[in-house]
């Protein structure tokens, strides 16, 4: 397999990187290294969780982010699934991936989007070299599924997506947690909330959630008026072209459905941040939680993703806890790219 050639970033800023540094510390002194959970959902914008608007309701992520490092600027590297996903697993930019859209969904720049060329290193690949064991749970959806599973001592890439992507974790943890000298990384992957999507056939069969008290983002008094036309055509004739001419309750219904897709997110997070707390691997483990993108819910009179380079899409969570560290907020500019290095220099591993 070739080595990819990867900046090494420490993107661990404040008081995170001072427990990167003692983590460092450690491994030279024969310590044991941390293990690692990494925890992503699909489509979720970086305001999409309680403590940055009380709209939604994430107790788990916001326990997360009391006890961890919020980076406040972090960006994916397109909003698109699949490219994100592959910046996120490599570490590299999608110009390097080659994916540079969604795989299976049609053509990009007029052909079709190929997998991921089976060439590339991954978390899973470089952690297993330094002797970590790996797992990888949940949506994929980057191709080469055998060759890439390899990389991984447990899961089915594109397995289970949502409780079932928890369950296998947690099994792993409890098989593994009696091994602690030799590490884990585990990566889980859910669904949610880019089920959002469901909400059009809610819709046909006239079901949607009843409007509640709903806040409506300042930009739905905007038009498309002046705004580049792909922006209209998506919002008028093609995926929001169910909410054209309705009532702003079917727009809050979206909201409250978005909401709710978050929140099941979050209760999965909340059963792995448990486990850790009363299986004492919490004091070993380090916790990073992003997304791959986020979704429009309503800004700017949008929904879901599309055409357009708002920040809504490509505005991320991003949280940390490492063992030992400080909680606090770090106003630097980071993205998926980052992931992988620092990671591999947590652990101890060849990062490129």
């Amino acid at each position: 397999m070739r080595s990819n050639r990867l900046t090494r970033r420490g993107f661990l800023a404040s008081t995170a990187a001072i427990a990167a540094g003692a983590a460092l510390a450690d491994n030279a002194a024969g310590k044991p290294r941390p293990n690692i959970l990494l925890v992503t959902t699909d489509q979720q914008h970086w305001k999409a969780r309680g403590a940055a608007d009380p709209f939604f309701s994430t107790p788990a992520m916001d326990a997360l982010a009391r006890t961890g490092v919020v980076f406040e600027q972090a960006f994916c590297t397109t909003p698109q699934c699949s490219a994100s996903r592959a910046s996120l697993y490599t570490g590299l930019y999608p110009h390097k991936t080659s994916v540079l859209g969604n795989i299976g969904s049609g053509t990009h720049l007029g052909t079709e989007q190929a997998p991921l060329p089976p060439k590339f290193e991954t978390i899973g690949s470089r952690l297993r070299a330094a002797g970590y064991k790996t797992a990888y749970f949940g949506k994929w959806h980057l191709g080469n599924d055998e060759h890439y599973a390899a990389h991984f001592d447990r899961g089915a890439l594109d397995g289970e997506p949502h409780a079932g992507a928890t369950d296998k974790a947690l099994a792993a943890m409890r098989d593994w947690a009696a091994t602690p000298l030799q590490p884990f990384c585990i990566c889980v992957n859910y669904i949610n909330p880019h089920d959002v999507y469901d909400f059009v056939k809610e819709t046909e069969k006239g079901k949607v959630l009843p409007a509640g008290s709903v806040p409506h983002p300042v930009s739905w008094s905007e038009t498309f008026e002046n705004k580049p036309s792909p922006q209209r055509v998506f919002a008028e004739e093609e995926q929001g072209r169910f909410l054209k001419n309705k009532p702003d309750a079917l727009w809050e219904a979206y909201r409250e459905y978005y909401r709710e897709k978050v929140r099941l997110a979050d209760v999965e997070l909340g059963r792995l941040l448990e486990h850790l707390d009363t299986s004492g691997l919490r004091d070993n483990t380090v916790v990073l939680f992003t997304s791959d993108h986020g979704d429009m819910d309503t800004n700017h009179r949008l929904v879901f993703k599309g055409p357009f380079m708002y920040e809504n899409l490509v505005h991320i969570p991003f949280m940390v806890r490492m063992p030992g560290g400080s909680p606090g907020m770090v106003d630097r500019f980071v993205t998926p790219c980052d992931v992988v290095p620092t990671l591999c220099a947590l652990a101890g591993a060849e990062a490129g």
